[in-house]
C-alpha cells in the first residue's frame, strides 16, 4: 500500500532506510487514509501506519514495528502567528517535552 505524496515522505513510510534505500514493491496506491485501510482490509496489501494508536477497524490488525525510526513532526505557522496559534505551538512543545522526559516501561 502506498499513500500518494512527496517522495521523501513515502521513503520514510516505506522504511527504505531499512532496505538499503530500495523501496518495496507497491501493489496499490490510495489517495485517502480510508481508501488505504479499505484496500488492506480487502487483502490487496499491507500498510505502515500510526493508526493503531488512534483508529480501530474490524478485520485489521496493527502489530507494532519496534525498530522503525521515530519521525519528526513540525507545526507550520506564520512569522507573526495569531495568539491562539502561538499558544497551540507552545502547548504542543510543552506536551512533547513532558512526554519525552517521562520514563518508559
Amino acid at each position: 500500500m502506498l499513500p500518494t505524496g512527496p517522495r521523501g515522505l513515502l521513503d520514510y513510510w516505506l522504511l527504505c532506510d531499512h532496505r538499503d534505500g530500495q523501496p518495496p514493491p507497491v501493489v496499490h496506491e490510495a489517495a485517502t487514509f480510508e481508501a488505504e485501510l479499505q484496500a488492506v482490509a480487502s487483502g490487496r496489501g499491507i500498510s505502515i501506519t500510526t493508526a493503531a494508536r488512534y483508529y480501530t477497524r474490524p478485520g485489521l490488525a496493527f502489530p507494532v514495528i519496534t525498530d522503525a525510526p521515530w519521525c519528526t513532526v513540525a507545526i507550520a505557522q506564520s512569522p507573526q502567528p495569531q495568539p491562539t496559534a502561538r499558544h497551540f505551538a507552545h502547548l504542543t512543545q510543552h506536551i512533547i517535552s513532558a512526554t519525552t522526559a517521562a520514563p518508559t516501561d
